[in-house]
């Protein structure tokens, strides 16, 4: 029997106004994605370390936000409205991993987080992931946090190539092309002459 393919789960059990960090419950690791991938997060509602969540009420909506850095706003926001919180799961249902008080669903989209950093790109990076709640009367409960790290895979991810800032070449019409200052303007750059005799030219600037 050939098991079907799905998109890559991470299951965090958060434990309400614990400091702990969130591991990843189906590898017990820190959490890895790959970049601009599709995946699943699972989320346990624990009230304690072995208590999960059986009353909605008070919550209105839970939120889990991705951020670069814990200081900066939010890369990624996805809200749960209380309506879509189960509150059947339990305990042992949760540790079987068979059930979840909810799930959020990130697109390989939204996972095509820029990884880089301090000019240089990065073939991994760590992001913070933060689960929280606001209430009936607009206070916020932190539910959880993790360490994330998203991984480049190399696959391209159907991306156009990310132009440089300050590009000094160009392909125009299939020919390589480089910038001269002086001029302001793009000239053609190729060789002439035969094995062992090459020599460059140039062709007119171009704009």
């Amino acid at each position: 029997m050939t098991t079907a393919l799905s998109p890559q789960h991470l299951r965090f059990k958060c434990v309400k106004d614990s400091h702990v960090q969130m591991v990843d419950a189906v590898t017990n690791l820190p959490a890895v994605i790959w970049r601009g991938t599709d995946i699943v997060i699972d989320l346990g509602l624990f009230t304690s370390s072995t208590v999960i969540l059986d009353v909605v009420a008070p919550i209105v909506t839970l939120y889990l936000e991705i951020h670069r850095r814990r200081s900066l706003p939010a890369l990624l926001s996805k809200t749960v409205a209380a309506a879509n919180i189960a509150i059947t799961p339990t305990s042992e249902t949760w540790l079987a991993g068979s059930a979840q008080n909810a799930s959020i669903a990130l697109t390989a989209a939204e996972t095509q987080f820029d990884l880089a950093g301090d000019g240089a790109i990065l073939d991994k990076a760590d992001f913070w992931l933060v689960v929280h709640i606001v209430d009936n009367a607009g206070k916020k409960i932190t539910w959880g946090v993790a360490n994330l790290t998203v991984e480049e895979d190399a696959a391209q991810n159907d991306l156009d190539v990310v132009p440089m800032s300050n590009p000094n070449w160009r392909i125009n019409d299939g020919e390589l092309q480089l910038w001269n200052p002086t001029q302001s303007k793009y000239q053609t750059f190729y060789p002439l002459g035969t094995a062992g005799q090459e020599t460059i030219a140039w062709g007119a600037g171009e704009d």
